[in-house]
Formats: structure tokens, sequence, C-alpha cells
């Protein structure tokens, strides 16, 4: 099984609803973009429709931890809602 559909399916466990179809994509920052916040991956629909839930941490790393955080963060200007972000976990 790949690491995204591992995640996936620990995303899952910690209550995030993601539809069936869903995939996780990695996304590659600069140092300069990361430094500012930007994240490792992402989740995107069935359709390919963006589902603002990532994180700055590995796809590797969140498998790693004990537990998952998930902290919603305000979205960027001009969009509604929140942005999920997933953390390691104590």
């Amino acid at each position: 099984m790949r690491m995204s559909d591992r995640l996936i399916s620990r995303l899952r466990e910690a209550g995030i609803d993601l539809p069936e179809g869903a995939r996780l994509i990695r996304v590659m920052p600069s140092r300069a973009m990361r430094n500012e916040g930007a994240w490792s991956w992402t989740a995107l629909g069935p359709t390919g429709a963006e589902l603002r839930i990532g994180s700055q941490f590995s796809m590797g790393d969140l498998l790693a931890a004990p537990a998952l955080v998930v902290s919603s963060i305000d979205s960027s200007p001009g969009r509604d809602g929140a942005d999920l972000e997933i953390l390691p976990g104590p």
C-alpha cells in the first residue's frame, strides 16, 4: 500500500471526512516558501478539486507519529472557511 493511501486511512480514522477517490499529492515548495508555512502535501478530491487539507510535515513523519492533531487555520484572503492542517501529535 502506498504511503499516501496509508495516510488517507489514518486521516479518516482521525475523523477527517475524505471522499472516496481522494488523493494526497506532494507539493514542492522552495525553502523560502516552507519558512512562510507552505505545505509539503495537500489533498485533492476525486475530481481534482483542492480539499484544503495538508501539512508542512511529510507523509512519512505523520505516519510515524503516535497520534495526529488536526488544526483549523485561517484561510487565505478571499477564501471562505478554514483550512485543516495535520500535525504530528504527542
